[in-house]
């Protein structure tokens, strides 16, 4: 009979701490990078309530680790940098209470996206042209548009894991005290 109200109290008191996760507004730190006309990378970032991270840090990383640029995101929480070649970059989005987001970009996709840029220009090869020419030394206009599909919301997925992580838990605990107690 303890053990059944060991049990029951555990997990009203997991009920509840979820129940209640919503008031804490805890959110993740989401983004993503995509390579623009030009040769320029376009980064946004959004937490999962669909906010945007305003003002967040943001660093671009070479393959060895050192800095190749630094910015940080707009009110919209985008931010927009030049290439001058196309290499590993790792993109590091820092916002305020310790959020942080590593985006990875290969060469090979960098790449694919130019590529699928400029197939998708060629029905206007002076278009195809301008894509294929880095910005350095040409003024481009502050970007306030997202160019990525921003997933905003409950992230059921990431909440079916914990609720199965503190149900494990829950198990191991009981099983615990079954084997203490023989």
């Amino acid at each position: 009979m303890k053990r059944c109200s060991t049990l029951a109290r555990f997990l009203l008191t997991a009920g509840l701490w979820l129940g209640t996760g919503g008031l804490a507004h805890a959110h993740g730190l989401e983004g993503e990078a995509v390579l623009r006309p030009g040769w320029q990378v376009q980064v946004e970032s959004w937490y999962e309530t669909g906010d945007a991270p305003a003002g967040a840090r943001v660093e671009v990383l070479r393959q060895n680790g050192s800095l190749l640029t630094e910015g940080k995101l707009n009110d919209q929480g985008i931010w927009l940098f030049s290439l001058k070649e196309i290499e590993p970059l790792r993109i590091v989005i820092r916002a305020g209470g310790g959020h942080r987001k590593d985006i990875s970009l290969t060469a090979d996709a960098l790449l694919r996206q130019g590529a699928c840029t400029v197939v998708a220009a060629l029905p206007s090869p002076a278009l195809a042209a301008a894509l294929l020419v880095p910005a350095e030394g040409r003024a481009s206009s502050p970007v306030t548009e997202s160019v990525v599909p921003r997933a905003a919301g409950p992230q059921w997925t990431k909440l079916f894991i914990g609720v199965v992580a503190l149900l494990a838990v829950a198990t191991v605990a009981v099983q615990w005290r079954k084997m203490r107690s023989r």
